[in-house]
């Protein structure tokens, strides 16, 4: 949830670097429509944001992996890292499915209901899984 979180702020503006979108005034619509419905990136901005943001879980597995029985002060910190970075993973290739992305008409297909309850569980867990780790491996001695 922290990892891809904060991806939804930074495709807007990574669309504004690559110049793929248009930049509307808040005068148009309003605060809440502008919340709503963000702008719609271009499949190469959406690509390079993508392989931005699944840089840091990558980094987890590999290092979790590597230093999985070989950390003397806390041995629960490589697993940490595994199950941190393998459900961040996760989220990133379940948020490209076709069936996350919301219809044109506004309506749902139980298909797109699914998606976004599984999505809505992975990003929970992750979120659960952030306290549980920082309390158990990181604040306890």
């Amino acid at each position: 949830m922290f990892v891809f979180g904060w991806m939804y702020f930074l495709l807007p503006i990574l669309g504004l670097i690559l110049g793929q979108i248009g930049v509307k005034k808040m005068e148009d619509r309003g605060i809440l429509q502008n919340i709503r419905r963000p702008p719609k990136l271009s499949i190469p901005a959406l690509v390079a944001s993508k392989i931005i943001v699944t840089g840091l879980p990558i980094a987890q597995v590999s290092i979790g992996a590597i230093y999985l029985n070989e950390c003397p002060k806390q041995p629960y910190i490589p697993v940490y890292l595994l199950v941190s970075g393998v459900f961040s993973l996760l989220l990133g290739l379940l948020s490209c499915l076709p069936c996350t992305q919301e219809p044109e008409d506004g309506v749902q297909t139980p298909l797109s209901r699914l998606c976004t309850a599984w999505n809505s569980l992975v990003s929970l867990f992750l979120f659960c899984w952030f306290i549980a780790g920082k309390i158990c491996c990181i604040f306890r001695n």
